[in-house]
């Protein structure tokens, strides 16, 4: 937790990925893909179904109103997928902004770490991105949901929680 929050200053942006750490929609998704892709289940109820994941919607709705550097960056399958995610967390009381990143592409083409000059943090539960992210420019911090059986060379999180030490710094 030290080495993350060393890395943070009043400039730094913070880019959350929605699947796998605010809520337990890729933990799902397997299942329920046959009956999305069939038409039996819409993306809204998959999304809907959703629970959260240690805390984090909370975490964001408390601090929300002190970080203003502060979006989701998600992958999306599709757009109904997208405004379900939208719904859902709007539903949460969070008004954090979204950025939605087509499922074929790296995020960091999306948002490009560079241009923040490496002061942009990515928190992610999948590897891959994260290893772009930081190829890119950006700080990586891996989020371990629990479900993840993956060693990461990244700063480890279980919990969104840091964020209330930095909104307390605003």
């Amino acid at each position: 937790m030290e080495r993350i929050l060393s890395l943070i200053n009043k400039e730094t942006y913070f880019m959350i990925d929605i699947d796998g750490v605010c809520i337990d929609t890729i933990q799902r998704l397997e299942q329920n893909s046959p009956l999305i892709t069939s038409g039996k289940m819409t993306w809204e109820e998959h999304v809907n179904k959703s629970k959260q994941i240690n805390h984090s919607l909370d975490i964001l709705r408390h601090v929300q109103k002190k970080l203003k550097r502060i979006s989701f960056l998600t992958k999306n399958e599709c757009l109904e997928e997208y405004l379900a995610k939208i719904k859902y967390v709007r539903r949460q009381g969070i008004y954090i902004p979204f950025i939605s990143v087509p499922i074929f592409m790296n995020k960091s083409l999306i948002i490009q770490p560079s241009h923040y000059s490496g002061n942009i943090i990515l928190i992610d539960d999948n590897d891959t991105n994260l290893k772009d992210w930081e190829k890119n420019g950006g700080i990586s911090v891996f989020f371990d949901n629990g479900d993840n059986s993956i060693s990461s060379k990244y700063p480890k999180i279980k919990s969104l929680r840091f964020l209330n030490d930095v909104a307390k710094q605003k």
